[in-house]
């Protein structure tokens, strides 16, 4: 234990008067005499302070292998959980462009109930993603804990709103909702994305999310879908995070978290 049980108050108590009671025998022949009176008393005190010391000693002794096993089971726990964020991350980039593709193309599932509940019952987070992404969540610093809960909620809201533009079959779908709900689901597509280099490296993602991680999925030919202006639609969106708080994970939670300015 490095010499912890040092610390021990009451061991402390024993080997100072042990020591004191030593010198004082050597310095003072008097003391010797009244040793010899009351050793009965003395032995009795210190055999209690020895006993007091080894009962703490031993009590710090467990406290500590037990700090040191649950330190040890938190950071296999952590490890184990960082282990899985890759094929996790992996799933829910998938997802996303699959939930960017639905909400270009929500005019076909709109006409097809049971396409789109398919799409939804594919768009939903499985127990095991859930349970890897708290586990992240739990054992990481607040800015990367915030930026894994961010993809969470988006992936609820945005499957939120695709079910609900799903579910209104007498409303009419404007050009406008389908490029603002594709342009949601880039937004999660890009938060998956910041993650990649945090679950393969360990290291601390940036602060920020980049402009480059803003992007058409590969897949992203949607006959009907216009795309040719996206560099000014991106612009736009651009303008508008700049304007509401910027790029930052608390800007994306505040946006969130405020109706009024959620993209």
């Amino acid at each position: 234990m490095k010499l912890r049980f040092l610390g021990n108050f009451a061991l402390g108590c024993f080997v100072g008067a042990f020591f004191a009671l030593a010198l004082a025998w050597i310095i003072d022949e008097s003391v010797h005499d009244a040793y010899q009176k009351n050793w009965v008393y003395l032995f009795s005190a210190l055999t209690t302070l020895a006993a007091a010391s080894l009962a703490l000693s031993g009590t710090f002794s467990v406290i500590f292998n037990q700090n040191e096993l649950a330190r040890k089971e938190t950071e296999r726990s952590m490890l184990a959980a960082r282990a899985l964020l890759p094929p996790v991350l992996s799933s829910l980039h998938t997802k996303a462009e699959l939930g960017f593709l639905a909400a270009a193309n929500q005019k076909e599932y709109k006409s097809n109930p049971d396409k789109a509940r398919q799409l939804l019952d594919k768009l939903s987070l499985s127990s095991e993603e859930l349970k890897v992404l708290s586990d992240c969540i739990k054992f990481s610093e607040d800015d990367t804990a915030r930026w894994l809960s961010l993809i969470i909620s988006h992936f609820q809201i945005e499957r939120s709103r695709l079910d609900s533009a799903f579910s209104t079959k007498g409303l009419l779908t404007l050009d406008l909702q389908i490029t603002d709900g594709a342009l949601d689901w880039l937004v999660t597509l890009a938060l998956v994305s910041h993650l990649f280099e945090f679950a393969r490296t360990g290291r601390k993602p940036s602060s920020e999310l980049s402009k480059n991680e803003l992007h058409f999925p590969l897949s992203a030919d949607i006959p009907g879908f216009v795309h040719d202006n996206w560099d000014e639609v991106r612009d736009q969106l651009f303008e508008y995070f700049e304007g509401t708080g910027g790029w930052s994970s608390i800007a994306f939670q505040n946006r969130l978290l405020n109706p009024t300015t959620a993209l």
